[in-house]
């Protein structure tokens, strides 16, 4: 999700940049995406700040919050996701329908009847293979995906304590429904990370179907196909588990705090401080890209952000200097990768690793800053060499302002990090929990000084007012330079 959920390569594929988005899809698309975003920031915004319960004196359990989630992510990545290529056959519905397929012969062999439920799936599965990907009907499948998604999803919240207790008793509608829930977070994720995937997910579930015959440590109990779908719709160690709870009320929190930094000019600040303070030595072009991913990355957690954002300029920047194509690009490249690593948001596998390890996440972080520091040092020290090697110098920046200067018109951008890592080394003294500091510390970033420069969400550009109209990002300027040459 565009500007929610920025993670890994491939959730930067769920929802296009907002200009593609609109160029490329129609006005109910857009205003669908848009209120999805919405309504999941402002559920997750809610539960961490405890609104429903300090206002409304309403409690939930955890595990309904996250299906109403998973219900809105579904629907994005069905309404907002990639335009697909028509075929005659549609490889999800395929997919269901071998399965389905096999259950129902399984269940003839086992019990000498089947379902007339599964028969009635068999047939919702045919026809999704057939018309699933037509030009004609695609769209029409999309939206009725995410509808589906978000009233089954809905359906669980409600029902949620009342299918837990009748869970162990297997209910038609807990199996019928996970049955659902499955297809649709299976072809979700096809749609969004690919079949590689989905592929190691449905051989871990045939792999269960064959381990009972198998000798040895590779040998398991027999689990009937109606518990193993119940367990993972509706089980806290299934879909609606830890790590979904890592991903809604930790990742999205933070993923909101780098977007606002970065959107509203913390990406230029940290890169222009890069570019004042490398770019006059040697190999400067490089160094800036490393430094520059280095900062960037304090605010994403993402790779693949870190190069969007510092490698539309450091890559051409480093051509230029001197560097071949390939060189720059594995050098931007290797320091965005760094970005997971770097505190106080990182990647999304940190907060799963706090979760499992039952460590605080300010604890990952204390340990993961002597080896982001080492990662960006070896970086530099080879870019450094690989200049002198090649005899690569400074790099050409016209008017490129002091650090100082830098430092004086965009400081207010360093007060929500610091403030986040203050609240995570010290969570008894601001009695914050993670998810919590890191939505105080986004409010805190609106917090604007008089005489800095304003900043817009549209692009990171800076729009400089009466006393620092002179000082617009280098950084920016470059950027839209590059844009306007292509």
């Amino acid at each position: 999700m565009s500007g929610v959920v920025h993670g890994t390569a491939t959730e930067e594929r769920i929802i296009a940049d907002a200009a593609e988005l609109a160029a490329a899809s129609s006005r109910t698309t857009v205003i669908s995406t848009n209120v999805l975003q919405a309504a999941l920031i402002a559920v997750v915004v809610m539960w961490v700040l405890d609104v429903p319960r300090q206002v409304f004196n309403i409690s939930f359990y955890t595990e309904q919050l996250l299906t109403v989630c998973l219900g809105l992510t579904l629907a994005l990545a069905f309404i907002a996701g990639e335009k697909r290529k028509p075929t005659a056959v549609d490889p999800g519905g395929a997919t269901a329908s071998i399965f389905v397929v096999a259950y129902l012969v399984f269940s003839y062999v086992k019990a000498g009847e089947v379902s007339p439920w599964a028969v009635a799936g068999l047939g919702l599965t045919l026809a999704w293979t057939l018309v699933g990907n037509r030009a004609f009907a695609a769209r029409s499948v999309d939206w009725i995906a995410a509808c589906t998604s978000l009233i089954l999803c809905g359906y669980i919240a409600v029902r949620y304590e009342p299918l837990t207790y009748e869970i162990a008793l297997l209910p038609r509608e807990g199996i019928i429904g996970s049955a659902i829930l499955i297809a649709l977070v299976l072809e979700a994720s096809r749609r969004v990370s690919g079949w590689g995937f989905v592929g190691i997910i449905l051989a871990m579930a045939v792999y269960i179907y064959i381990s009972p015959y198998l000798p040895g440590d590779f040998q398991t109990r027999y689990v009937s196909p109606e518990r193993l779908v119940v367990y993972n719709g509706l089980d806290v160690n299934g879909i609606i588990s830890a790590i979904l709870a890592v991903a809604v009320l930790i990742v999205i929190p933070f993923t909101i705090l780098g977007q606002v930094l970065a959107r509203t000019g913390g990406a230029d600040f940290f890169s222009d401080i890069a570019m004042s303070a490398m770019g006059r030595f040697r190999g400067g072009a490089a160094k800036i890209a490393v430094v520059g991913s280095a900062l960037f990355g304090m605010i994403s957690g993402s790779a693949v952000s870190n190069v969007l954002a510092v490698g539309i300029v450091t890559i051409p920047t480093m051509i230029k200097s001197g560097f071949t194509p390939y060189r720059a690009a594995a050098i931007e490249s290797v320091g965005s990768t760094g970005g997971q690593l770097m505190p106080p948001v990182m990647g999304a596998a940190a907060f799963i690793m706090a979760e499992f390890l039952q460590v605080s996440y300010g604890a990952v972080c204390v340990a993961a800053a002597i080896p982001a520091v080492l990662y960006y040092a070896c970086l530099f020290v080879h870019v450094d060499l690989e200049a002198a090697k090649h005899k690569i110098g400074s790099a050409e920046i016209k008017d490129a302002p002091a650090l100082a200067q830098v430092l004086k018109s965009g400081w207010h951008f360093l007060l929500p990090l610091i403030f986040l890592v203050l609240a995570l080394i010290y969570p008894e003294i601001f009695r914050l929990t993670p998810e919590k500091a890191a939505i105080v510390a986004t409010a805190s970033s609106f917090v604007r000084p008089g005489s800095t420069a304003q900043t817009t969400v549209r692009d990171g550009w800076k729009r400089p007012t009466r006393r620092s109209r002179r000082q617009v990002s280098p950084f920016a300027s470059l950027r839209g330079n590059f844009r306007n040459s292509r």
